[in-house]
């Protein structure tokens, strides 16, 4: 499931990072837990061993005694630290705890050993023997610390401030102890005691490059699986928008056929046909209203979307609807519902009729349709009133124009990105440049939407700034059979 809201991540991001926790508190408790305090116990085990066989000869009952001692005593505190890890282990397996918890529980099996080990050196300093006690308490500790803290920041998934707390007890218990019991020199103190404080500087980095590193993947997978999510949204939103727009007619006296070119995956251009036929089936009008939307993107489909609802709902039940009625009710919805929202629209609606051979049409803000009735095509379609959400109903005035046909014609519309496309060449195509190019395309046979298109982006820089809809309307009074 992909991720869209800040708190979805932030909890995505908590709950991999306490899967990752626990898989590695398993792989710390059982290496350095039980793993490390096994070969310990077998330590103690051989320790023993040796002085059941060799107890002939050691000098003294004494000797004897106290080397018993420590190994048993030092059999018996490791044991104790290895249950306490299998307990752990068994806590953790049957509670899930949360991360809290979890790091707290890490916190006292790093610390605790620790401790242990300073009380098992004080009693063998107390009862057993001074200078190996001394040894263990003071001697090679910043080593120690360095080796056991090293190695659980490459297995346990601190931050750096948790890192670094584990650290304070024992580096503040050993440099006590060091005060006290140390014989070099105040300047020896001072440099074992600096070493106890970058004993943890080694595992502290590592803890940091963890985090930066689990962080930053983490952000990467969200993010590609939001872009993913939200590709294949806008893929199936596209896909909608499009199965809207009409099939092309391609036979009867009444054609058509249309290109399109987002500039983005999603755009707010829109066409609408529709197609009348008399009781025979032959076509007697076609209605075409081409919509260009405001603005690109997700806003300007969902807006194109609903004008293609309010087209149908209002040409449904008419044979012959009005272009310019249609268009006043287009500025209705557009002003009722998105003023002030600086959403606008343009749009050109016409209506071929072949009885009449008639072409009436209304055109709100959109560039002019190009007419051409068996010659070069001239921009003769204006607009005839203002474009869609800028007036008020009340005040918006949208009466349809018409224009008597002498011939065949060929009506093509367009949204502004094609008379605005940059051109390689430098400037605009405008609505001049884009009549002179299609006469030629024309005048080579190849004037086809799809073709024009194409020939649109050859000539252009490829940075387009808007969609692009080409729709082209034929009128072929030769031709009056049954239409698709």
């Amino acid at each position: 499931m992909a991720l869209t809201t800040p708190a979805e991540i932030e909890k995505a991001y908590l709950d991999k990072h306490l899967r990752w926790l626990h898989k590695r508190f398993y792989v710390y408790a059982w290496t350095l837990g039980i793993g490390w305090n096994a070969i310990s116990l077998l330590g103690a085990v051989l320790g023993l061993v040796v002085i059941a066989l060799g107890k002939e000869e050691m000098h003294g009952d004494d000797v004897l005694a106290k080397s018993a001692v420590f190994w048993v005593s030092f059999f018996l505190k490791t044991t104790i630290v290895a249950l306490v890890f299998v307990a752990s282990i068994l806590w953790v397996r049957r509670n899930h705890p949360q991360r809290d918890r979890t790091i707290q529980l890490i916190y006292w099996l790093f610390v605790g050993p620790h401790l242990i080990d300073i009380l098992y050196s004080i009693a063998v300093w107390l009862w057993i023997d001074q200078q190996g006690a001394t040894d263990l308490l003071i001697g090679d500790v910043s080593a120690r610390l360095l080796f056991s803290h090293f190695i659980a920041a490459l297995i346990i998934p601190w931050t750096v401030r948790e890192s670094a707390l584990v650290l304070a007890p024992v580096v503040a218990i050993r440099t006590v102890l060091i005060a006290l019991l140390a014989t070099d020199p105040v300047a020896g103190r001072a440099v074992a005691v600096l070493g106890l404080g970058l004993a943890g500087l080694p595992g502290i980095c590592v803890c940091w490059i963890k985090q930066y590193r689990f962080r930053r993947g983490f952000q990467f997978e969200a993010y590609r699986d939001a872009f993913q999510h939200v590709s294949r949204e806008v893929s199936q939103a596209r896909q909608l928008h499009e199965s809207f727009f009409p099939k092309p007619i391609d036979t009867g006296p009444l054609r058509l056929d249309y290109a399109y070119q987002p500039m983005a995956q999603l755009g707010g251009d829109y066409i609408h046909a529709q197609s009348c036929r008399d009781g025979q089936g032959r076509a007697q009008s076609l209605l075409c209203a081409v919509i260009d939307v405001t603005g690109h993107g997700l806003s300007a489909t969902l807006t194109a979307n609903h004008l293609h609802a309010l087209i149908k709902r209002q040409t449904q039940h008419s044979e012959r609807p009005d272009p310019g009625n249609l268009i006043a009710e287009l500025n209705r919805y557009m002003y009722e519902s998105f003023s002030g929202m600086s959403v606008f629209a343009t749009a050109l609606c016409m209506r071929l009729d072949v009885r009449e051979r008639r072409v009436v049409w209304a055109s709100a803000g959109h560039p002019p349709g190009l007419l051409s009735q068996g010659g070069s095509f001239e921009p003769i379609l204006e607009s005839t009133t203002f474009m869609l959400g800028a007036v008020p109903p009340e005040g918006y005035q949208s009466e349809s124009q018409s224009l008597v046909l002498t011939t065949d014609c060929s009506v093509i519309a367009y949204s502004d990105g094609a008379s605005e496309l940059p051109l390689a060449q430098g400037g605009m195509l405008g609505i001049k440049g884009l009549c002179q190019h299609l006469n030629t395309l024309s005048t080579e046979g190849r004037l086809t939407c799809r073709h024009a298109m194409d020939s649109l982006n050859e000539i252009s820089t490829g940075e387009r700034q808007d969609d692009i809809l080409l729709a082209r309307l034929d009128l072929n009074l030769q031709d009056e059979g049954p239409a698709n």
